[in-house]
């Protein structure tokens, strides 16, 4: 505090949440800690691509000011990114350095959340979310500043919330934005992606043996959104699995991602209300959490869905899990009813729980309505939310699955029966039925 007064505000400040195990200040010198970590060769293989942004930083004071600057106006009240960043701007200028440096870190200190946020609520497989992203942050240099007190903030916050899905989801944000801000970004008309990903989807089928014919067949059911929303190797991956299955609706696939600790699920089902409910009430039971839902309608009205699934308890999977899983939600998917998943609170998420934090805005140019649901996270919350989804007459087409300690921030891409944008009266109906489900 004798250097920097605002910062004896903070000292031995306590952060009332499951999310940050440490005071305020003692998370602030985890996270200079974790910093110095990547200068290290100690840093190395698993965070080789901060190792590699640290080697190369021109501009080490300002990241190192702007971490220790990132929260010291909590308990202010408002927003402390905000107030942080007018703090740390009049500390710099008072050592005097350049304006740019000043700028640097005062948006290092505003933006501190932003690479998170966007990776873990967005879906960054969109160009125009990436090109968004990349306009906020501007250079490249503050991109790769920004990477690397991301990754500190969340290791340095507890090291629960670190695993191989997060840092994939960062990783492939950042190179996305590196190639928006070096002016090589993926085009955003949707059709010229399409094609793009349906021509290196095809390509990798026939090297493995697929005669074309038959893949451009299987596609004739695929919708335009499987090209543009999903990479190659994913709709090579599901076409295969498709080609190699009898016939017989549904068809459950899985592969396991060691690069980033996940499970990919996906099927092919007779689409009905309900399916989301189903599948995500068997996910649970097996002890998955689902990170990210993709729901796609068919041509032939089926639907094509696709998760990315975590172990709920953090164990490796294993090829006779994964087959168990598929043999089970093949199963639920084939029931006409999902049996409720019924879960006990911990105690120790007793004295958390909130209520929600509902919210809608138009998606899709307004075809559909996007719903941002902050609330308590808990056991079999997301079937609970499926719940309510099916109870107000809602079919989901999307979703981002982020929990931040104690706190869930999921967002879903919702329509009516009728596929179209919630009106109203159904998004009042919606929040009466999320809220009886609370727990």
């Amino acid at each position: 505090g004798a250097l920097i007064p605002a910062f004896a505000a903070v000292s031995g400040r306590m952060q009332y949440d499951l999310f940050h195990q440490y005071t305020v200040d003692a998370h602030t010198l985890r996270v200079l800690a974790q910093l110095a970590l990547f200068a290290t060769p100690a840093a190395a293989p698993e965070f080789a691509l901060a190792q590699s942004l640290w080697q190369r930083q021109e501009h080490l004071p300002v990241l190192i000011l702007a971490a220790l600057f990132h929260d010291i106006a909590k308990g202010r009240g408002g927003d402390h990114s905000e107030l942080g960043a007018v703090e740390v701007r009049g500390f710099a200028r008072r050592l005097g350095w350049t304006d740019a440096d000043v700028d640097a870190a005062a948006f290092l200190v505003r933006w501190h959340l932003l690479l998170s946020q966007t990776a873990q609520r967005q879906d960054i497989s969109d160009p125009q979310v990436v090109q968004t992203f990349a306009t906020r942050v501007g250079t490249l240099p503050r991109l790769d500043m920004l990477y690397l007190l991301t990754v500190a903030d969340i290791i340095g916050t507890s090291a629960k919330l670190w695993n191989g899905f997060k840092d994939r989801l960062l990783i492939d944000l950042h190179q996305a934005a590196r190639r928006v801000l070096s002016g090589a970004a993926e085009s955003l008309d949707e059709a010229a992606r399409g094609q793009a990903c349906r021509a290196a989807a095809l390509a990798q089928l026939v090297a493995s043996g697929h005669e074309s014919a038959a893949v451009e067949q299987l596609w004739r059911d695929f919708p335009a959104a499987a090209f543009v929303r999903q990479r190659a190797a994913q709709v090579a991956w599901q076409s295969a699995a498709l080609l190699a299955a009898p016939g017989v609706l549904p068809v459950v696939a899985a592969q396991s991602h060691a690069a980033r600790g996940a499970l990919d699920v996906f099927f092919l089902a007779a689409d009905r209300d309900g399916l989301f409910a189903a599948a995500t009430a068997a996910l649970e039971r097996e002890g998955y959490v689902v990170q990210e839902a993709r729901i796609l309608g068919t041509p032939s009205g089926r639907a094509l869905d696709s998760f990315v699934l975590l172990d709920a308890h953090g164990a490796s999977g294993d090829a006779a899990r994964a087959a168990r899983l598929c043999a089970r939600l093949e199963a639920a998917l084939r029931a006409p009813h999902a049996p409720r998943v019924h879960h006990s609170l911990p105690r120790r998420l007793r004295h958390f729980q909130r209520s929600p934090q509902i919210r809608y805005e138009p998606a899709r140019g307004g075809a559909r309505t996007r719903l941002a649901l902050r609330c308590s996270d808990r056991p079999g919350l997301l079937a609970d939310i499926a719940e309510a989804f099916v109870a107000s007459g809602v079919r989901v087409h999307d979703a981002r699955i982020a929990t931040f300690g104690d706190i869930a921030e999921d967002y879903f891409e919702l329509t009516d029966r009728h596929d179209r944008a919630l009106d109203a009266a159904r998004c009042e109906m919606l929040r009466r039925a999320l809220e009886a489900r609370r727990g």
